[in-house]
């Protein structure tokens, strides 16, 4: 690596041994810029305080999240964050932050930083690189990984937070050169409340690893449909290949079902009416007197697997021959509520709990499954969901039937267009019991058919995303931005000077 080559600051709360898709998304376009042959400094949080230089062009800088940063950094000369500038909400993680703000100015300096990408949640982070940005007068590139004020009805302690959030997001969206999002719906919510700054915002969506997943192109792609059942005949994929071994699975088990990944809701569908009408009543206090929001606009008990359970139970109690057959996995965290309800539906020998997986591993169960479950909170008073989950990436690159658990939205129709998905209603117990029946008799007389819309698949493969991230990233870069006024580079983007000044409202 010489000395001339481009150096991108990359600043995430999220980053590997992360397991989360916000860190393997990170460890993804890490690699992507190195294989550019840019230089990568990543700044994130990890167990221990450190600066490790892991080659040529991967430097990675990890601070505590107690905000103790590595023992070599000088503290002369770094000014800390502003008192009279607080960081915005949601997420603002002022610890991590703050300390990322130190760190950063570190690492501009030493390292000669030629561009900052940041990323958020949290959004302080998008804060900081942003900050940071405007002092050193260096390029821009803040991902959204979710809708900041702009489309999401986060919670909010005050009116002034509210405000806050918005005022910051202005300012983020303004100044950078360019703006991520995971998907296109998210994208439009942007442009059109910030119509000026529309062409500078871009989709680029989370992935599947052709690398661990069989390529959507392996899958058979002529009629009649795909059917998918367990054959102990059937060649191994690269990642069987491997010797992973699942627990509970085996080449005589059931009809499996499994789903990856977070569950919430589940305290708020157990919630007893008097703990719930104190909660209404809490918050409807803290919005009169300080004008404070929460999350009430939200369906997070779509994101409880109590439907399917009762839908599942509905089944067995029609059908007593399938108990046997049938088998409901989840891969994440252990929670005792699912195993209180399935005891209450008399599901336990039915559901089973793995607990948290590697990613290898949770992707080969992915790959073993008959069936795979997504599921989406809802937002009341919106007609199209812009989320779509990570795991959806590697539910479609699996060429396996989904059963989507979700409401309008960019997912379902990603999953429609893929012809690998059955949607149903997330909170219809029978219909998603009509569904199940359904797609359980077409597995047992043969296979569940789909007829994977390969093409529109291949679109969501790793190298694809990961190209077009790097390519953003070296349109931006522009290494004759250095020693110059905030006013030149401004007028350098054909932006108004006063935006590189510009803060928000405290």
């Amino acid at each position: 690596m010489t000395q001339s080559a481009p150096t991108v600051l990359y600043l995430t709360r999220f980053y590997l041994p992360a397991a989360a898709a916000a860190g393997l998304r990170a460890d993804h376009f890490v690699k992507a810029l190195s294989d550019k042959s840019l230089r990568v400094i990543v700044a994130t949080v990890g167990d221990q305080a450190e600066l490790i230089e892991t080659s040529d062009n991967l430097i990675v800088c990890r601070i505590t999240e107690n905000g103790r940063v590595p023992d070599r950094m000088p503290s002369a000369h770094l000014t800390d964050w502003p008192r009279f500038k607080p960081l915005p909400t949601p997420g603002p993680d002022p610890i991590c932050s703050k300390a990322i703000y130190r760190v950063g100015q570190w690492l501009i300096k030493l390292y000669q930083s030629e561009l900052i990408f940041a990323t958020g949640l949290p959004f302080g982070f998008v804060a900081v690189g942003c900050r940071l940005a405007q002092e050193f007068h260096l390029p821009l590139v803040a991902e959204l990984r979710d809708c900041w004020f702009t489309g999401m009805p986060w919670p909010y302690p005050s009116f002034i937070q509210k405000r806050r959030a918005k005022n910051w997001e202005k300012v983020c969206v303004s100044y950078a050169d360019k703006i991520i999002t995971e998907t296109q719906a998210q994208k439009n919510i942007l442009d059109q409340a910030y119509p000026n700054f529309a062409s500078k915002i871009v989709t680029i969506r989370h992935s599947f690893d052709p690398s661990i997943v069989p390529p959507a192109s392996s899958c058979q792609s002529n009629l009649p449909p795909v059917s998918h059942r367990h054959d102990s005949s059937e060649p191994s994929s690269p990642l069987w290949q491997k010797e992973i071994t699942v627990p509970g699975i085996t080449p005589d088990r059931p009809f499996i079902m499994a789903y990856t990944g977070q569950l919430r809701g589940l305290d708020l569908v157990d919630q007893p009416w008097g703990r719930r009408l104190s909660r209404r009543s809490y918050h409807f206090i803290k919005r009169l007197l300080l004008g404070a929001s929460f999350c009430e606009n939200l369906r997070l008990d779509w994101m409880s697997p109590h439907y399917l359970m009762q839908a599942l139970a509905q089944i067995i109690t029609k059908n007593p021959a399938w108990r046997d057959k049938i088998k409901l996995i989840f891969v994440g965290q252990r929670l005792p509520r699912i195993d209180r309800w399935a005891r209450r539906l008399h599901l336990a020998g039915q559901v089973q709990q793995l607990g948290p997986q590697p990613p290898a591993q949770a992707q080969h169960i992915i790959q073993e499954a008959d069936l795979l479950i997504l599921n989406l909170y809802g937002i009341k008073n919106l007609d199209y969901h812009w989320c779509v989950p990570a795991k959806t990436y590697a539910y479609l690159g699996s060429g396996k039937p989904v059963l989507a658990l979700i409401p309008p939205g960019e997912a379902r129709d990603l999953l429609i267009r893929a012809r690998t998905g059955f949607v149903v209603p997330p909170d219809d117990i029978n219909a998603i019991a009509r569904r199940l029946t359904e797609l359980l008799q077409q597995h047992f007389q043969g296979g569940i058919k789909i007829n994977p819309n390969l093409e529109f698949i291949n679109r969501f493969a790793l190298p694809v995303q990961q190209k077009q991230f790097a390519d953003l990233i070296i349109s931006v870069i522009n290494p004759g931005t250095k020693n110059i006024s905030p006013r030149q580079y401004a007028e350098k983007r054909g932006q108004e000077p006063f935006l590189c000044a510009a803060s928000p409202e405290s």
